[in-house]
């Protein structure tokens, strides 16, 4: 099946989640966070990425391969905006995001040629800029162009009907299985208990954007 804007509602029925027991996978995704400090920031634990050895990713692997891995709980901290109230933000171990960048890798050719020409977040080759030259280039006759938002967006997704949207294309159940153990992490903070996320994606999360 083509992963195309041609079949936007392809089935992927062939397996993904044995992707997850490559080491490569873990290599690649590694060298793609190491040189952002903001993923190097320890999440509820102390583990960082720092000293990441070849016999951390086997472990993993084999955590995979027998659907043990449990992704661990987040730190929520509170940022300041410029309104004056406050936004959460949820920091993942920095190891976890090593996974959650492999997922990244492994959806994004299934889901990315489907998106909307409109749509410039938080995608590979575009950004505000590409939103603004399109904006620039389709309403050249406009003398306004209004922003909005929507309110606390990542905090309200219904992983229901999120998971049910990513099953519609995707049919590996143990794909689906991790993805849901991604949602369900929880949060917490030093000395407190853990809260399980029932709704919403973390917006530290790497898969979050996406």
């Amino acid at each position: 099946m083509l992963l195309s804007k041609d079949h936007p509602n392809g089935i992927i029925d062939r397996e993904l989640y044995s992707l997850m027991f490559n080491k490569e996978m873990y290599l690649m995704a590694y060298d793609t966070l190491k040189s952002k400090s903001g993923n190097k920031t320890p999440g509820l634990n102390p583990e960082t990425l720092d000293g990441l050895s070849s016999e951390w990713i086997e472990e993993i692997i084999i955590e995979m391969k027998n659907q043990s891995f449990q992704f661990k709980p987040a730190r929520r901290i509170m940022i300041p905006k410029a309104n004056g109230k406050v936004r959460p933000l949820t920091i993942a171990s920095p190891r976890d995001k090593i996974i959650q960048q492999v997922k990244l890798n492994i959806l994004t050719p299934i889901f990315e040629p489907t998106f909307s020409d409109n749509s410039h977040g938080f995608r590979p080759g575009r950004s505000c800029h590409t939103a603004l030259n399109s904006i620039s280039n389709k309403f050249q006759i406009s003398s306004w162009t209004i922003e909005g938002d929507i309110k606390a967006c990542f905090d309200s997704f219904d992983h229901n009907i999120l998971m049910k949207i990513i099953s519609g294309r995707i049919k590996d159940q143990r794909m689906i299985n991790l993805l849901w153990k991604s949602l369900r992490v929880g949060y917490g903070a030093p000395g407190k208990i853990v809260e399980a996320n029932i709704i919403g994606t973390p917006q530290d999360s790497i898969l979050s954007p996406f």
